[in-house]
């Protein structure tokens, strides 16, 4: 059940709490009181006024046998009991008793018996009512029925306004304890919560335990940044450190300066590169690229890709080719710079793990819905492990550890990719080459 409809049903019962004493109260005056059978012609009025009392005496004691519930027997005696009126079966012929008669009448056990006087203006009347003890115990049965509804509906209104408070609290309590171990810095924290039912609560606690994961992935790839800057930029640091303090030392001969310069000013070239790389690599880890995307036409990008391709193939003693059939000219969402870069780090992989002479194919078609661009190389290939490691930030293969680079170039694809909201997939066997292939939506 959803927060809000506990509250609600809290809120209804609260409400309920006080709305059913306020209810119960007229009724059980209604099931308690002489006004809820009355004898609207009472037989035993018109016997009043033929009594001689006083006018006053009739209408006060007419006033009193009129509230008589029906259930109840009643009758009247004068202080020296004679009978008055009655609806009593037992006195229906008798005018008058004696004291003894009068006591053993009311000592009947059948009956519960009340006594009340009325005085009046000569004397003092006694009113006799009495009740059988059945229908006694059936109006007293009847006030016990409403009284243990009364306290049945209160426990449960109190039972589930605890139940609730207590889920809600408990798992408002849990929640705040892990988020301010996460905090901390405790990102290994998993957040989770009391309730096993779908409300929002669990909500919130699904989008914070995705946002756990998030932090603590972006810890990760943060810690695998540092370490890669580290190891990446120590190298070419290294060698441009110990050639200058040689030349401090004048341990470089002067015919050797020239070459030892050359050397510093190439790995200082290198270090800039790797720096920029670094640079650029950050700057798509936020969002607002894709913010600025515009359409634009891909199959002009493939088509001029694919033979920009071709020329460089010559150059790098590869033969390359392509089989690009695009009818139409699609218009999707991208920025030119990126979708550039993204195809050059995959064709420069294929030139770089491909033998001189080697095959590398630039394919592309268009379907109903979709674009699909693939680069295919004759080159070394990769294994089933280094194929669920490529996208990921500094990680070099088997078969790239003997070149030169810093692991990034296909985690800048993946970022692009991603940008974009296309599909990358590889295949790839160990000494027969790699197939990336891009699958470009043509609806964003």
């Amino acid at each position: 059940m959803k927060i809000r409809s506990q509250f609600a049903a809290l809120v209804v019962l609260i409400v309920a709490i006080p709305l059913s004493c306020v209810i119960y109260f007229p009724i059980y005056h209604y099931f308690t009181s002489s006004e809820r059978m009355l004898i609207e012609e009472s037989n035993l009025i018109p016997e009043v006024e033929q009594s001689g009392l006083s006018q006053a005496d009739v209408k006060r004691l007419g006033k009193l046998l009129h509230n008589m519930p029906a259930d109840v027997q009643t009758a009247v005696f004068s202080s020296t009991f004679d009978v008055i009126t009655s609806n009593i079966p037992e006195l229906e012929n008798v005018e008058t008793l004696d004291y003894d008669s009068f006591w053993n009448f009311v000592e009947d056990k059948r009956f519960i018996y009340q006594f009340r006087t009325m005085q009046t203006e000569n004397s003092n009347l006694v009113i006799v009512t009495r009740m059988s003890h059945k229908k006694a115990k059936k109006t007293f049965n009847a006030t016990s029925i409403l009284i243990i509804l009364l306290f049945s509906l209160v426990f449960i209104c109190v039972l589930t306004v605890v139940i609730v408070s207590r889920t809600v609290f408990k798992s408002i309590e849990l929640i705040e304890k892990q988020t301010q171990e996460i905090a901390g810095g405790n990102l290994s924290t998993q957040i989770t919560t009391l309730s096993k039912n779908k409300n929002e609560i669990t909500s919130i606690t699904d989008s914070l335990e995705k946002m756990r994961l998030s932090l603590e992935d972006a810890q990760t790839r943060r810690n695998k940044f540092i370490m890669g800057i580290s190891h990446d930029l120590r190298t070419p640091v290294a060698i441009i450190k110990g050639y200058t303090e040689a030349i401090s030392d004048g341990m470089v001969k002067p015919e050797e300066m020239e070459s030892t310069l050359n050397l510093i000013s190439c790995k200082t070239s290198q270090l800039e590169n790797m720096i920029d790389t670094l640079i650029n690599f950050m700057k798509l880890d936020t969002s607002d690229w894709r913010d600025n995307l515009k359409p634009g036409s891909i199959t002009k990008l493939i088509e001029d890709f694919a033979r920009d391709c071709c020329i460089t193939g010559t150059v790098f003693k590869k033969n390359v080719t392509q089989d690009v059939i695009i009818k139409n000219d699609i218009q999707v969402p991208l920025d030119p710079q990126l979708v550039t870069r993204c195809f050059e780090n995959l064709f420069s992989n294929a030139i770089r793990y491909t033998k001189d002479r080697g095959d590398i194919l630039i394919w592309a078609r268009e379907y109903e819905n979709e674009l699909v661009l693939k680069i295919i190389d004759s080159g070394e290939g990769m294994s089933k492990e280094d194929m669920d490691h490529i996208f990921d930030l500094f990680y070099r293969g088997t078969t790239s550890r003997r070149e030169e680079g810093m692991g990034i170039g296909l985690s800048v694809v993946k970022s692009i990719i991603t940008i974009f909201n296309w599909k990358i997939d590889v295949e790839s066997e160990l000494g027969n080459g790699s197939t990336f292939t891009i699958t470009i939506p043509k609806r964003a």
